[in-house]
């Protein structure tokens, strides 16, 4: 190939980066500052993990300009020069923290939790751990993932992964020319645009954590950094629109449907402030993007963005944090970030020895990542043996532990309106028995298919994940938009049982779906929300009055209906609190709520009144819970298999009891 299209490695290479702006890095210290204070969970600034989608936006601009600016000025783009800077600069405070979290992860976490963030880290050193994220852990916004130490590098996955590939794009367009590379960039943007929209209405967590959908962020301010300065208008008001754009899409941008069109906004915002910054360096407002606290954090921002938030998480699983002792981490974390961009980040990236070679810089970072994504693969070894030791096999046992209607096929999935029927038991009964819910009902089924046994029934399952049996309007978090697909379920499961015309109808609904009524303020925090929600009448008149409709619907076609009282939400995955406690050898139980918060004693007397006169109702929390509080065991046995699921195990265990209760009731 000739040395006019692709730069000769042994050419005068062109500035590593384009002359230093102060504006972007003043936007970086406000993007730093939103996803910091979004994590330390600030009053007032719910939307700011749209600080990633500025720096999304300023990778795009940065990249883009810096390998055009290369382009011109050498008829060429050395690409293993690009890559060699950039994994001098990304690398190696990446790998640190990465080691560091394992290590401390090994002294404080429990084995359940070790496996978790050791594959976590070996993912993150593949440069793959937003794909391992969207499968393993699922929603950004819930509280399971919110545990995980390193679930922040899902981003850097991204960056990665767009360095990789858009390089090779800018190279490819401007052999053609300047306006072929002007029009790729547009196409590309346009198309991801349009597919993370229709992304994240058909599987938000696709959306999300997608590089191809989220290629549009960095494709917008690829698209600002092709923009002649001089054609910029009114740059001053521009600049201010921007800069006020980004703070408030920060306070005001919803969890629920992102990113989707929500991005736009911080997107546009950041473009319009990089748009200004080019051609009106001296304006007013870049005076406030140059103060001095604005660039000490801006030059941080990465190694910060690093280290907050393992310091959070690993922090939080040994005390438990208030506002001021999470900004308390926080500041913490800006210390450690301060110490690696000194002692690491800059003596490694700016090595004369590897500046100079940049075939050891690509070897030594090959190395590197072999080398700690293994260690991380042997962390996981070493976490799964802990965990199958005599000490922790029956909390692994319970965390392994899955739904037996789920294993046979019988749920049907949050996407599902059609009805996966499934029968068990004596199939020529004349008692046929249905089990009506969600995987709250399901969680029932070990007792029930006993009882069954014993009794000579036959079962019907009707069952679907995350669908409330009140008759009310819910909104999916994971589907970012209303949740018909339940309303027509629970019509056809309804008409199902007019056919069936059973003797008992067994119903069981989960409190968490109370939340799912009010999807602007569900944040993934279950069980602080879910104590606000229970203070607001006018929700559970709602879930009152969709209760009664769906029992009376039930009692027209059925000889007995059963409302089984909803089950505790412990708020903390117990297996892992278990095998944590046991891992740290604590004396004191640190894995128990009390009954009065676990039980929503509020929401039950509101389905007792719906139930009175049309259905008999069962509860079982006197044999799960004491009088004040509820435990993760119970007779020796683990009682949870997550935060609010019962474990098969304990289920058999109390199935007598069950049976016995809920035969009483169909007399």
């Amino acid at each position: 190939m000739s040395s006019a299209r692709f730069h000769n490695d042994n050419c005068p290479v062109p500035p590593a980066t384009p002359h230093f702006r102060s504006d972007i890095e003043g936007l970086r210290g406000i993007a730093i500052l939103l996803v910091v204070l979004f994590h330390a969970r600030v009053p007032g600034f719910a939307g700011g993990f749209i600080g990633v989608d500025v720096f999304f936006t300023l990778s795009g601009y940065l990249i883009t300009a810096l390998l055009v600016r290369e382009f011109e000025a050498s008829g060429g783009i050395s690409l293993r020069n690009f890559y060699a800077r950039r994994v001098r600069r990304l690398l190696p405070a990446c790998v640190l923290v990465v080691l560091v979290t394992l290590l401390a992860s090994v002294l404080v976490l429990g084995p359940l939790e070790l496996v978790r963030v050791a594959q976590g880290a070996a993912a993150t050193a593949l440069y793959v751990s937003n794909f391992w994220f969207m499968h393993a852990a699922g929603d950004y916004f819930a509280a399971d993932s919110k545990l995980h130490p390193l679930l922040h590098t899902w981003s850097l996955a991204v960056e990665e992964q767009f360095y990789v590939v858009w390089p090779l794009i800018v190279l490819l367009a401007l052999r053609r020319s300047r306006r072929t590379l002007i029009w790729t960039v547009a196409a590309v943007t346009f198309v991801s645009f349009v597919a993370c929209i229709v992304g994240t209405v058909a599987d938000q967590r696709v959306a999300f954590y997608g590089s191809p959908l989220r290629a549009w962020e960095f494709g917008a301010g690829a698209l600002v950094s092709l923009i002649p300065a001089s054609r910029v208008r009114s740059a001053a008001v521009l600049g201010g629109l921007g800069l006020a754009g980004i703070v408030t899409t920060g306070v005001v941008t919803p969890q629920a449907g992102f990113p989707g069109l929500y991005a736009a906004g911080p997107v546009i915002a950041t473009a319009a402030a990089l748009m200004a910054g080019a051609s009106a360096p001296a304006r007013g407002y870049i005076r406030i993007l140059n103060s001095t606290p604005l660039q000490f954090v801006g030059r941080l921002s990465y190694s910060w963005y690093l280290w907050h938030w393992p310091v959070l998480i690993l922090t939080a699983t040994m005390v438990d944090l208030t506002l001021p002792g999470r900004l308390l981490c926080m500041v913490a974390s800006l210390g450690f970030a301060w110490a690696a961009h000194h002692l690491v980040e800059n003596p490694i990236r700016f090595s004369r020895t590897l500046v100079a070679s940049r075939a050891l810089s690509l070897g030594l970072a090959g190395i590197v990542t072999v080398v700690t994504a293994s260690i991380g693969i042997a962390v996981v070894g070493m976490g799964q043996a802990i965990s199958l030791t005599p000490a922790y096999s029956a909390y692994t046992e319970a965390a392994a532990d899955r739904q037996l209607l789920g294993q046979a096929g019988c749920i049907a999935s949050a996407r599902q309106s059609t009805l996966l029927e499934c029968t068990f038991g004596d199939t020529a009964s004349e008692t046929t028995v249905v089990l009506f819910g969600d995987s709250h009902a399901a969680q029932w089924f070990p007792a029930l298919e006993q009882t069954a046994a014993e009794n000579g029934w036959r079962i019907v399952t009707l069952v679907k994940m995350a669908c409330p049996v009140p008759a009310v309007k819910i909104y999916s978090v994971p589907l970012a938009r209303e949740h018909w697909e339940c309303d027509e379920w629970r019509r056809l499961a309804l008409q199902r049982v007019a056919a069936i015309r059973p003797q008992a109808v067994l119903v069981s609904t989960s409190k968490i779906a109370l939340l799912r009524m009010i999807a602007a303020g569900y944040d993934g925090q279950s069980e602080e929300v879910l104590e606000v929600v229970l203070a607001e009448t006018t929700l559970l008149r709602l879930w009152e009055r969709g209760m009664r409709t769906t029992l009376q619907a039930l009692h027209e076609h059925s000889s007995a209906v059963i409302l089984l009282r909803d089950t505790p939400l412990m708020g903390f995955d117990v297996p892992v609190c278990l095998s944590r406690s046991a891992r740290r050898k604590l004396t004191d139980d640190p894995c128990w709520r009390e009954a009065s918060s676990a039980l929503a004693p509020q929401l039950f007397a509101a389905e007792a009144r719906a139930a009175h006169g049309i259905a008999s109702v069962v509860d079982m929390n006197d044999v799960i819970c004491s009088s004040k509080v509820c435990r993760a065991t119970n007779g020796g046995l683990v009682v949870f298999r997550d935060s609010h699921h019962l474990s098969t195990r304990f289920v058999r265990s109390i199935a007598p009891d069950f049976g016995s209760r809920v035969d009483n009731a169909m007399q």
